[in-house]
């Protein structure tokens, strides 16, 4: 067996673009449906390893990381004071996180086994004994 098919007449006018009349012409459209196959009964392994799977998925995971809020300029002074102490050039002390600060920090996060990050995150702060 192929399948089932269907089909079907209809009288349509044809007008050309830009003529007044047109003429009658008979279509005959045939539409074709292949036959499927029926599904496949389930075994019983398929069926209890079903049972097992979830059916929705869990949720992603969500982390929230959040940034310490950004130093004062007093306490980037302060940093900037220890820092030339412990012998690394922050550049003036001026209460700004410039290149040369950020340098001087990320030497010093590596000299000290923190992570490198150039900011005065709270690890930093306690290992240069700033407020």
């Amino acid at each position: 067996m192929v399948g089932d098919v269907s089909a079907w007449s209809a009288m349509v006018k044809i007008r050309p673009a830009g003529q007044p009349t047109g003429y009658w012409t008979q279509i005959t459209v045939l539409q074709y449906e292949p036959i499927t196959a029926p599904p496949k009964r389930a075994t019983a392994k398929a069926k209890a390893s079903a049972k097992l799977a979830p059916t929705v998925a869990p949720p992603p995971s969500l982390t929230v990381t959040t940034q310490p809020p950004p130093a004062s300029a007093a306490t980037i002074r302060q940093a900037q004071g220890r820092l030339r102490a412990a012998g690394f050039d922050p550049g003036p002390a001026d209460g700004t996180m410039g290149p040369r600060t950020r340098e001087a920090l990320q030497r010093f996060q590596a000299r000290e086994g923190l992570p490198i990050t150039g900011t005065l995150d709270a690890a930093t702060r306690t290992a240069l004994g700033v407020n």
